[in-house]
C-alpha cells in the first residue's frame, strides 16, 4: 500500500499555530512552579554543626542562619533580636538579647543559665525576605547534640 505525501503547509498556518501554542507553553510552564513550591516562608534555624552545648555549666553556643521551605539560599536575611526560655508562660525568662545577624557566623552565648534548653528556645527575630520584613516570635527547635560538630567546651570561659 503506498501513502500519498501530505499536501504541503503554508508558512501563514506555522505561524497561527505557534501563535496559539505560546501563550499555552508559557502559562503551562509557570503553573507549576506555583503549585508546587508555594510561597518562600523563612524562619531562624539553630545551626547544628557550629552550635553545642556545655552541660556541665548549662551554657549554649547558638549560630542561627535564615532558611525555610521554598526559599531560595541567601535569599533572606536576618537579625536575632533576643532569645527566650520555652516555658509559654509569664515568667518566661529572657537568657539573650544582644542581637546579631543571622548569617551562620554569628553566634550567641548563652553562660551559666539555669534554663533547660533541650528542645526548644522562643526567638525574636527580624527577617527581610525580597524586600518584605517579617517580625518572628516562635519556638525554634535545639539540634541534636553530637561530639562531630565545630564547638568545644568552655567556649564561656573568660
Amino acid at each position: 500500500m503506498a501513502f500519498d505525501s501530505p499536501a504541503p503547509i503554508s508558512r501563514r498556518t506555522v505561524a497561527k499555530g505557534i501563535a496559539w501554542t505560546a501563550p499555552a507553553v508559557a502559562i503551562a510552564g509557570t503553573a507549576p512552579a506555583f503549585a508546587v513550591s508555594g510561597p518562600c516562608t523563612p524562619e531562624p534555624v539553630i545551626d547544628p554543626n557550629k552550635s553545642c552545648k556545655d552541660a556541665n555549666d548549662k551554657s549554649y553556643k547558638l549560630v542561627f542562619k535564615i532558611e525555610g521551605d521554598n526559599c531560595a539560599p541567601g535569599a533572606c536575611s536576618g537579625t536575632i533580636e533576643e532569645i527566650w526560655e520555652n516555658t509559654g508562660g509569664p515568667n518566661a525568662k529572657l537568657l539573650w538579647s544582644e542581637g546579631m545577624v543571622a548569617d551562620g557566623t554569628n553566634a550567641a552565648l548563652i553562660c551559666n543559665t539555669a534554663a533547660d534548653m533541650s528542645n526548644y528556645v522562643v526567638v525574636k527575630a527580624t527577617i527581610i525576605c525580597g524586600g518584605d520584613t517579617i517580625n518572628f516570635y516562635d519556638k525554634v527547635a535545639m539540634p541534636q547534640w553530637t561530639s562531630s560538630n565545630e564547638c568545644q567546651d568552655d567556649f564561656c570561659a573568660e
